[in-house]
């Protein structure tokens, strides 16, 4: 299942990113996404996440923020600007987890905007894992495009830094 029905990128800010080590001692990268919800948007979610946001998006109810603990096994492609000729990265088989959807504080901004956030954590060793390293660098909180697509199966290292190349 496909996290937005639409496969043109939609617009997305890498929130934050951090190095990570697992017990193989594989060198990965947590990254962290927040994207603007619009109506239409919302609509295209799932429906868990699409009950949240609609849940958060009614004023009335006073609910600020929801976590879904769910997870979707998503291809990433990400785009500098829309229109690109295509995605200056591609995360084959991205595992998106941490769901969290919110309505920010008066202070941090109007209170009506929604914004979705998740995680996935990427396999970050060789030239695709500078790649990436460069690519967060240069990034951080910057305006990107993602476009997210049902996985496809497994890719291993290898081929994945030939998607990139």
């Amino acid at each position: 299942m496909q996290i937005f029905e639409t496969t043109d990128p939609i617009p997305a800010t890498l929130a934050n990113w951090a190095p990570k080590c697992n017990n193989e001692m594989e060198r990965r990268m947590r990254l962290d996404f927040e994207i603007p919800l619009s109506d239409e948007l919302i609509e295209q979610l799932p429906t868990a996440l699409k009950k949240t946001a609609n849940a958060i998006g009614n004023l009335e109810d006073g609910l600020t923020e929801g976590t879904i603990s769910t997870s979707y096994d998503q291809t990433l492609d990400i785009y500098e600007y829309p229109g690109a000729p295509g995605p200056i990265i591609t995360i084959p088989s991205a595992l998106l987890t941490s769901m969290h959807i919110f309505r920010p504080t008066p202070k941090e901004g109007p209170s009506s905007d929604l914004f979705l956030t998740f995680s996935t954590t990427v396999r970050a060793e060789g030239e695709f894992g500078d790649r990436l390293v460069t690519w967060a660098l240069r990034n951080l909180r910057g305006s990107i495009f993602l476009r997210a697509l049902e996985a496809q199966g497994e890719l291993n290292l290898q081929e994945a830094e030939a998607a990139v190349a």
